[in-house]
């Protein structure tokens, strides 16, 4: 099958093949070659989108690798693995896949869907893989989730960094179930990033990092920030999270938010983490959003300000990964 246009950025190599997606997708990221990779799948209720993409550059996928497990990344890893593609993952996320933890893609924990998948190929720091015409090493970056991965390419010196640093913001840490220990990781592996000398970063979300130094140095000035003031720490994971379930619910209507967040664990550790009541917690988020305009309320429902695609609500309906077969 002949390649269809790339939808990629000039100065890529050809065989990489990246697109911007707005949420709740992770970007698109192709690797054409004897190894047709993708590099995560986007979220469930676009499952047939992502699987189109890949379609135009490629008459198949060999395996998909995902940088971590939330479900904005693996929301298609189970169409894939159906037609035959191998799924890889982190040696953390693996093992917890493998006995359906009740914390797996903190789908649970977050109130995002996931539909069931299993990890095919554990994925070690250090570890080499073939990915399209190039190698590629795996490295391990804890920090927005405790099994997350970047892929690096020395010859062309990219890096495919998941969720750890963006060009406009960098991956909120789950202090609020972690613990503020969970911080450290999280510098520790952007300075690794940084230290690679990356001329392009292929980040999660967003535009191409085409100026990894400042972006990342930026980063770890924001965590570093989070880790002298936990409030604030939490204030930047909840605001994220908060957003997020709005877009993949399409809004929620105002009168029902305040009782769907108190029922959502991440807000009662959040406000336990802070010290804090959970309806005070949950009244003082929504008015500074709502302040910022992050959030907006048309006809009385609440909507993400952020670019995003409709979803189809009955992705709602998949188990829980405790619950997988």
């Amino acid at each position: 099958m002949a390649p269809a246009s790339t939808p990629t950025e000039p100065g890529l190599p050809t065989e990489v093949v990246w697109q911007s997606r707005p949420f709740p997708n992770s970007n698109f990221l192709l690797l054409r070659g004897q190894r047709p990779s993708l590099v995560d799948t986007g979220f469930v209720a676009h499952s047939e989108q992502t699987a189109a993409l890949a379609g135009e550059q490629s008459s198949r996928i060999d395996v998909v690798v995902n940088t971590h497990w939330h479900s904005d990344h693996v929301g298609a890893n189970a169409l894939f693995q159906s037609a035959g593609a191998e799924i890889a993952g982190s040696t953390v996320e693996a093992r917890a896949i493998h006995r359906h933890d009740a914390g797996c893609c903190a789908a649970e924990y977050l109130d995002q869907p996931v539909p069931e998948y299993a990890v095919d190929r554990v994925l070690a720091d250090g570890d080499r893989e073939l990915l399209g015409d190039s190698e590629w090493e795996i490295l391990t970056i804890p920090g927005h989730t405790p099994g997350h991965i970047a892929l690096w390419n020395a010859e062309h010196r990219l890096a495919a960094v998941g969720d750890s640093v963006t060009a406009y913001d960098v991956g909120w840490v789950s202090i609020m179930n972690q613990g503020t220990r969970a911080l450290d990781p999280a510098i520790a592996s952007l300075r690794r990033l940084h230290d690679l000398g990356a001329k392009v970063l292929l980040p999660g979300h967003g535009p191409l990092v085409t100026a990894p130094e400042p972006a990342i140095n930026k980063a770890i000035s924001r965590l570093e920030r989070q880790r002298e003031n936990i409030d604030l720490a939490v204030d930047y994971g909840a605001k994220r999270i908060l957003a997020f379930a709005l877009m993949i619910h399409n809004g929620i209507v105002r009168t029902e938010l305040e009782s769907y967040l108190g029922q959502r664990a991440w807000v009662t550790d959040s406000a336990a983490t802070v010290g804090r009541d959970v309806d005070d917690f949950i009244r003082n988020l929504l008015d500074s959003m709502l302040a910022s305009g992050a959030i907006t309320l048309r006809e009385g429902t609440v909507y993400a300000v952020a670019e995003s695609t409709p979803v189809d609500l009955r992705v709602f309906d998949l188990p829980y990964p405790r619950n997988w077969e």
